[in-house]
């Protein structure tokens, strides 16, 4: 997963395929939809579907809002019928998770078919640092339909943790008094240094400023003062 965060008004695309519940490449019975989370919460953003000419492979673009910011978290749910079986996705998309920071990821329970279910009572996630389970508390509150088994979890990343501990969550419930798992990866942690400037003394506005570490901050004590920074990635 990249930690290169998603910008605003960017054009994000991903290409992505039909698979049933075994796995196996499948053609949809209509061309499938997709709804955009922003921070664990659905948006009303424009998502553009395009068949292609490999078996039941698709492309998938939508625009990113101008107020997004580094720390957004942002998902894709792609759902579509195949045979008249409903079928599902959740697609994590690149992000940068901050000492800090709150975490929120959309997943669905699903029976033995694939199919979206209610769990017997709401699910339990643990948050894994660096392989190791940790005590860190997690909310879990359910979103759409409650008989679809589409759930939010959220919790915020230790302040006291270290850049580059790596974070995973495991998933728990039961569905029928059947006991389901799962292990997700979420990513690495970032940290951020603040570079303060008391005094600004630029010559020439066609002079570029250099900053070395990409994650770094730059901020101005004088609100007067105006400064633009490209950043080429």
């Amino acid at each position: 997963m990249s930690t290169i965060p998603l910008q605003p008004n960017d054009t994000y695309y991903r290409r992505f395929t039909v698979r049933d519940s075994a796995g196996d490449l499948v053609e949809a019975d209509a061309l499938p939809t997709a709804i955009v989370y922003r921070n664990g919460a659905p948006t009303a953003i424009t998502v553009t579907i395009t068949p292609l000419s490999g078996p039941a492979e698709y492309d998938l673009s939508f625009v990113i809002p101008g107020n997004a910011t580094n720390a957004d978290q942002w998902q894709l749910l792609i759902s579509g019928t195949a045979g008249g079986a409903p079928l599902e996705q959740w697609l994590q998309l690149a992000q940068t998770i901050f000492l800090g920071s709150v975490v929120r990821r959309g997943f669905t329970v699903r029976d033995g078919g694939g199919t979206g279910q209610a769990a017997d009572a709401l699910p339990t996630v643990t948050v894994l640092r660096n392989n190791l389970d940790e005590a860190t508390p997690v909310t879990v509150s359910q979103v759409g339909s409650p008989t679809e088994g589409k759930y939010i979890l959220a919790f915020t990343v230790d302040a006291a943790w270290a850049k580059d501990d790596e974070l995973q969550v495991r998933i728990n419930a039961t569905l029928g008094g059947v006991p389901v798992e799962r292990l997700w990866f979420m990513g690495q942690i970032t940290d951020v240094t603040t570079i303060s400037v008391t005094t600004l003394d630029v010559q020439s506005d066609e002079q570029a400023i250099t900053v070395d570490d990409e994650e770094q901050g730059l901020t101005l004590t004088d609100p007067e003062q105006t400064i633009i920074l490209e950043c080429d990635q």
